[in-house]
């Protein structure tokens, strides 16, 4: 097999490097954000602060913020998991060909689940359906991307992209369902910095699993793991009580 003139680890490191770029591109929406916090409103003297305005950092011990970071970043590390390594491992095969196709349809498939979603959202925001059939869609998909056939795998990047856009709509909606009243920016915050440090770590190990066994299929072993994981955790979210239960 031809070997790829760059490694995945390489590959992996870049976009390492590229959501550092990022973070410092972010540091003007900080440096505002900290600006409006000075310049709120201060509670006149003898008022008393409610919890809502006093809390902000996420609270880690949370079950619900773990559940929900775990379960997001298991579904993100698998997107850009997949969209880093199909090129590489294409080109491996001997079918750069099907580079564009292959991309092609992994992200339009999610411009097509977003317009299923105009019409199902509702019926599938806390049930259990979408991480019982979709996830394991991906997982089959996976499977599809490592084995030779061609245009399977066309079709495999593209259940993948359909599958994960679905389960990210539905996800990134239960923090303000799940909890407390005026506590949702704290869950959506501690999901998000678990999400996304998922999302960078597991694709920079599935990189580095890759140079160091030079087994490719390997690479998407870890996020096969992902889909799994999303559909143990995200079936614990749908019964999960909401807040107002609870």
């Amino acid at each position: 097999m031809k070997k790829p003139v760059r490694s995945r680890f390489v590959n992996s490191f870049l976009s390492l490097s590229a959501a550092t770029f990022l973070v410092a591109w972010s540091m003007p929406v900080l440096a505002t954000a900290f600006l409006i916090a000075l310049a709120r409103p201060r509670p006149a003297k003898g008022a008393v602060a409610t919890p809502a305005t006093t809390r902000w950092w996420p609270d880690w011990r949370n079950p619900v913020t773990l559940l929900l970071g775990f379960t997001f970043g298991s579904n993100n590390a698998a997107y850009y998991g997949a969209n880093a390594f199909l090129p590489d491992f294409l080109a491996g095969q001997g079918r750069a060909d099907l580079i564009g196709p292959a991309l092609g349809a992994l992200n339009a498939a999610q411009f097509a689940a977003s317009l299923v979603l105009l019409f199902t959202a509702n019926r599938l925001l806390r049930r259990a359906l979408p991480y019982l059939v979709f996830r394991p869609l991906t997982l089959g998909a996976f499977a599809g991307m490592v084995l030779p056939g061609g245009y399977w795998l066309v079709a495999g990047a593209a259940v993948m992209g359909f599958a994960s856009a679905v389960t990210f709509a539905v996800i990134i909606a239960l923090p303000p369902l799940l909890s407390p009243p005026g506590d949702a920016h704290r869950t959506a915050a501690g999901m998000f910095t678990i999400s996304y440090s998922c999302a960078v770590a597991i694709p920079t190990f599935s990189g580095a699993l890759w140079d160091l066994t030079a087994l490719p299929w390997l690479a998407f072993v870890p996020l096969g793991l992902c889909a799994i994981t999303l559909t143990v955790f995200g079936t614990i979210l749908s019964r999960y009580p909401a807040a107002r239960e609870a």
